[in-house]
């Protein structure tokens, strides 16, 4: 009976693991949404007519978004230096 439930915990593990190598691999996002009065630096990963999307933490393997929506206030910080090389960063405040 343990030698079945071994073989059964196995072969579950096989079929679990390239599914959990999977959500590893892929950067998972953590988003934050700026209110009136917020602000952060960090670079820029988009920018539209409506609204900015800043990565807060620009040397970590995964983004860390806040969006900021119009109005808004920016104003370039600066470079930070990261293991990658040097990013441009802003600062940006929630109107």
């Amino acid at each position: 009976m343990q030698m079945q439930l071994r073989i059964a915990v196995f072969a579950l593990s096989l079929v679990a693991f390239p599914a959990i190598a999977e959500i590893k691999e892929r950067p998972l996002s953590p988003v934050t949404y700026a209110a009136p009065g917020d602000s952060a630096t960090g670079e820029v990963i988009s920018e539209d007519e409506s609204q900015l999307q800043l990565n807060v933490r620009p040397c970590n393997g995964a983004r860390t978004v806040m969006v900021f929506h119009k109005p808004y206030l920016k104003d370039p910080a600066g470079t930070m230096q990261c293991p990658g090389g040097a990013k441009s960063i802003i600062q940006v405040i929630q109107k």
